[in-house]
């Protein structure tokens, strides 16, 4: 056949051999007859929640094929929480940069089968702001404090916690400990 090994069609082309002589063989020699079509690629996703559904550096993508590696662009989660998010809805493949070119792969079907998505909780500390009474005076209002976002870690802009903090029981003097009560996020680690 006629060399190639990116996706196109290639010419058939006719052999010779020792009894090539005895034979009338009429052959189109420009048939396209050989075809290359693009390989599925594999694809999966995974990072830690960040309030969006952007998965730029967080794909793992394989082309199957040697060394062969492609580069992506776009690349969208269906959701941006941990919950919701099951799988890559949107990705563009790129050329490798080793020259691998992109048109020599496609993406399989997006869904939660062939491109997974996995958001994972972010870790976050919350501390308890300290509160005081006097002996026989109802309780003050209990509060928190977030660890500020940095890298992977810490409250995302515009999220918020549900629930109240609570404290150890007791009405006599002393410490008592501000515990974390019904404090509550699933896309955070606390």
């Amino acid at each position: 056949r006629e060399a190639g090994t990116n996706v196109g069609a290639y010419d058939i082309a006719l052999g010779a051999g020792a009894k090539a002589a005895n034979y009338a063989i009429t052959f189109t020699a420009d048939n396209n007859a050989f075809t290359i079509t693009p390989k599925t690629v594999s694809l999966s996703a995974s990072k830690i929640y960040d309030g969006t559904n952007d998965l730029t550096g967080a794909v793992t993508l394989s082309t199957g094929v040697g060394v062969e590696t492609l580069t992506y662009t776009g690349a969208v989660a269906n959701a941006a929480t941990v919950a919701d998010a099951q799988f890559i809805s949107s990705i563009t493949l790129t050329n490798g940069t080793n020259g691998e070119l992109a048109s020599n792969y496609h993406l399989p079907t997006l869904n939660v089968a062939n491109a997974p998505t996995n958001i994972l909780h972010r870790p976050i500390t919350l501390s308890a702001n300290a509160a005081t009474k006097v002996y026989g005076e109802a309780d003050p209002a209990l509060s928190y404090g977030a660890e500020a976002a940095n890298g992977s870690r810490g409250l995302v802009a515009g999220d918020v916690f549900a629930g109240a903090v609570t404290r150890a029981a007791g009405e006599t003097v002393g410490a008592y400990a501000i515990e974390r009560g019904s404090i509550a996020n699933s896309n955070y680690a606390i």
